[in-house]
């Protein structure tokens, strides 16, 4: 789980902004105040954890997408920075046979966005992970990596117990050393950790879709493979996942009953349908009103998607769905975060009224920069508690983030 977030120079963020994290994390804001550019740089990170910084940047857009909007004026080199540390996430067996568990790790990353056609260069990369042995003694991993030169000391390696500096190749500028640029026990684990996180925002229209069949199929951003992840449902294990999922739409759907998968007779395909009550025929997923299809995209990432990720990043689940429905969304949320860390990003004070101020956190511009703060740090929050609940509180001004 991430414990701790940092971003510098990243879209909206501009001086540093640090913010600590828990198992379930409720964003609020107005529009604009940098809600989603959080989920983003979560996104920029983990793609260049796994692939490399410069497709990083070219799924948000390219480099001036990135640039802080104030600073993207400036006719000078830009630096973005984000950092992150974590809670237990594994354990491993070193090349000398102890096994060892990562109890903290902390990494950051540095990247320089030249102003002109230069590349990309990472010119800095930092992880340090604190290690405990089955004896119960204590281990430290840790590398550091400039524009050129990496030290590492890793003491389950034979070869790495003291520090050792290796030089990194021009070809190597823009790719992380998590990637692979050192092959370390630590350094791999951390990469699976990051390569777990998903991120959604769900279109119900995507969510309609057949999907094609697939032995490991995974929910996609917009809802892709659906039907396909539904099906693996019904037959995987005793389908204790699908039988909750139908029972949350019982209780909040008038008239369902259950849903059922279907193979289709073209392109290898498969779809789901929906059973309603005192109806004869099943209904087909287009026939189905969004904030039922968008509910049971939400019900899949948090029973299915959530067991199988880190971290699940949601955008705005209230989309299309009625607000007195926040009570349930946020009990299947908590239930969830048991097991994994959520992140959501929402406009509706109604889920606030079912946070604790410590799930919530504010976001806000101020002189063109994101800020963030927890509900938990205002003043007086207890004082305001025994009045009004948190979405109130929220409405009306008093918490930041003003809707």
């Amino acid at each position: 789980m991430i414990t701790q977030l940092s971003i510098q120079g990243f879209k909206s963020f501009g001086p540093c902004v640090s913010t600590r994290l828990g198992a379930l994390n409720f964003v609020v804001g107005a529009n604009a105040s940098g809600k989603s550019n959080l989920l983003s740089a979560l996104r920029f990170i983990q793609t260049a954890i796994t692939t490399n910084v410069e497709q990083a940047l070219g799924e948000l857009g390219g480099k001036t997408e990135v640039w802080n909007k104030v600073q993207r004026q400036r006719k000078e080199a830009k630096h973005l920075e984000i950092a992150f540390t974590t809670s237990p996430i594994g354990s491993y067996v070193g090349a000398d046979g102890k096994t060892r568990e990562i109890v903290t790790s902390s990494y950051s990353l540095k990247v320089e966005l030249p102003f002109e056609n230069e590349r990309c260069a990472i010119v800095g990369e930092h992880l340090q992970a604190s290690l405990k042995l089955d004896d119960g003694t204590a281990e430290r991993f840790q590398f550091h990596r400039t524009r050129k030169r990496l030290a590492i000391t890793d003491p389950s390696d034979p070869r790495f117990v003291r520090e050792t500096k290796i030089d990194v190749p021009d070809m190597e500028v823009s790719r992380t050393v998590v990637n692979g640029g050192h092959y370390s026990r630590p350094a791999l684990l951390f990469r699976e950790f990051v390569q777990s996180w998903t991120f959604f925002d769900f279109d119900a229209a995507v969510g309609r879709e057949p999907s094609r069949e697939a032995d490991s199929p995974l929910l996609g951003r917009k809802g892709e493979n659906l039907a396909t992840v539904l099906h693996k449902m019904e037959t995987h294990g005793d389908g204790a996942e699908l039988r909750t999922i139908i029972d949350s739409l019982r209780g909040v759907v008038p008239g369902f009953e259950k849903l059922t998968t279907v193979s289709l007779p073209f392109e290898a395909k498969r779809g789901f349908q929906i059973r309603e009550e005192k109806l004869k025929s099943p209904l087909n997923p287009l026939s189905a009103s969004d904030g039922t299809i968008r509910l049971l995209l939400l019900l899949v990432a948090a029973c299915w998607s959530a067991k199988r990720a880190k971290l699940v990043c949601i955008e705005e689940p209230e989309n299309g769905l009625h607000p007195f429905l926040a009570k349930q969304l946020v009990e299947i949320l908590r239930r969830a975060s048991s097991e994994r860390q959520f992140l959501v990003t929402t406009h509706n004070p109604f889920f606030l009224d079912h946070l604790t101020p410590e799930e919530v956190l504010m976001c806000d511009r101020h002189d063109g920069f994101t800020t963030i703060r927890h509900a938990a740090d205002v003043e007086e929050i207890d004082g305001f508690k025994k009045h009004y609940s948190l979405g109130q509180l929220w409405t009306q001004g008093l918490l930041g983030g003003v809707p």
